[in-house]
């Protein structure tokens, strides 16, 4: 299924003081700016995808060459229009959680794990149930099987018990 980076909840970027990888926020997905605390390269928190690699491959395209103003600045390509790009890209990515602003990729990570432990949960209770349920089949069976075979022993020794008694008399 083809997704983009800009909308998934593993986008993240490197808090330059803490080392913390923090969510990118909503400016910085529409418009690839990372300024201030951060890093200026943004990572895929599961690895689906290697930023630095794409804005590499973009940068050395001809239609990216540098184009410099009359001072010297230079106005194409700019890190945040490369960035933007790279994040706009449709791609398959098996990984791609859609984006809740204010949780961090690890946040996201730790939803889709308790996602997925209350799934199996729910998986292990209903099998649990299901062979209970056949428990209590095999065990109703057993105890009409011994209710029968009772019957039938008592039936059998009271007949037993008629013909010795004539045979006593």
């Amino acid at each position: 299924m083809a997704k983009c980076c800009a909308g998934c909840g593993f986008l993240a970027v490197r808090n330059i003081e803490t080392r913390n990888l923090e969510e990118v926020e909503f400016e910085s997905r529409q418009i690839g700016n990372m300024r201030g605390r951060y890093h200026y390269m943004p990572i895929c928190f599961v690895m689906a995808a290697n930023f630095g690699e794409e804005i590499e491959e973009l940068r050395h395209l001809p239609e990216n060459e540098t184009r410099q103003n009359e001072m010297g600045e230079v106005i194409w390509p700019k890190w945040d229009d490369l960035r933007k790009t790279v994040f706009s890209k449709e791609r398959p990515c098996e990984s791609f959680t859609r984006w809740q602003q204010g949780f961090t990729p690890k946040e996201h990570r730790e939803m889709i794990d308790h996602q997925a432990m209350v799934k199996w949960q729910a998986e292990r209770e209903d099998t649990d149930r299901l062979w209970r349920e056949k428990q209590e089949k095999i065990r109703s069976r057993t105890e009409w099987g011994r209710y029968i075979f009772l019957a039938l022993f008592g039936i059998i020794a009271v007949v037993i018990g008629v013909i010795l008694g004539h045979f006593i008399k």
